[in-house]
């Protein structure tokens, strides 16, 4: 699933080879629950840093380039533009979301979804 991201320069290579063995590790069902609960968190945390952070603006302006990058795959596979320059500026890489960082908060949650539902 994050390979695609990881193609398109939005992730780095480390997150997805993290999910990948999660889900050697614990299955395919769980590994799909680890990840949608993990993308929420991640989604709820990037949300926050972006309201704290007052730059909808600058988000809403780079959604809509990775939607032309979605929009035009094949012209812009390979490419890994968009993390590493960000971890090189000091005053932008505070708004990295690490998704490995996210992958216990799903861990946690879909063992909670687990145990609730089994």
């Amino acid at each position: 699933v994050l390979i695609i991201p990881y193609l398109l320069g939005l992730m780095g290579a480390g997150d997805v080879k993290l999910l990948a063995a999660l889900g050697a590790w614990l299955g395919l069902s769980a590994n799909v629950m680890v990840f949608v609960v993990s993308s929420l968190a991640t989604g709820l945390y990037a949300f926050a840093l972006i309201v704290y952070g007052g730059r909808l603006g600058e988000t809403w302006m780079t959604l809509k380039i990775i939607l032309y990058r979605f929009m035009m795959m094949g012209r812009f596979i390979g490419r890994e533009d968009l993390v590493e320059p960000l971890m090189a500026d000091p005053e932008r890489r505070i708004r990295i979301i690490p998704y490995a960082a996210m992958l216990p908060v799903g861990i946690i949650g879909a063992l909670y979804w687990l145990h609730i539902y089994s």
